[in-house]
């Protein structure tokens, strides 16, 4: 379908069903969007690369569905500390497994682990355990079809409604 045809498809819609699929379409660039903000905040850990960790708490996603990951934190001031992060479900909508780690120490610490992994620190952590929620998947995908499902709705009992006059 042409850019035209859909130009002229949405000319040909009534006030109520313009409302619901912009309403629909502006939830989904709006989660869409917020989930993508939150995912390239990540910094990735490889075998041979580190990760500072400065800042509030830690999170870890190992995105293999394989092997656990190990990570060592290793701190400025204070003990060091191995972390496991576990596998992945291999299942679509299932919350995303992390590892969330609380400092125990002040200052930074260095983060280095054995497999490839993702990690999040203060405030980013927190968003990346709401976005990769089921909670967070449901009220998406609701937030989309409702008015969707609406606009069908009232489409068809106003077809019905004229109909029968």
């Amino acid at each position: 379908m042409s850019y035209r045809e859909v130009a002229s498809r949405m000319k040909r819609l009534p006030l109520y069903g313009k409302l619901l699929v912009g309403l629909a379409a502006l939830f989904l660039i709006l989660s869409s969007g917020y989930y993508a903000v939150v995912r390239f905040e990540a910094g990735l850990i490889y075998r041979t690369t580190t990760y500072q960790w400065t800042t509030g708490s830690l999170a870890l996603q190992n995105d293999s569905t394989t092997a656990n990951v190990y990570c060592a934190v290793a701190p400025v001031n204070g003990a060091q500390r191995s972390v496991l992060v576990p596998t992945q479900v291999p299942r679509r909508f299932v919350s995303t497994r992390l590892a969330v780690e609380q400092p125990w120490f002040t200052g930074a610490a260095t983060v280095s682990c054995d497999g490839a992994v993702s990690a999040w620190q203060g405030g980013s952590a927190g968003q990346w355990s709401l976005v990769s929620s089921v909670l967070y998947k449901i009220l998406s995908a609701a937030l989309i079809l409702i008015p969707l499902v609406a606009f069908i709705v009232i489409s068809a009992a106003r077809r019905v409604a004229r109909r029968s006059q």
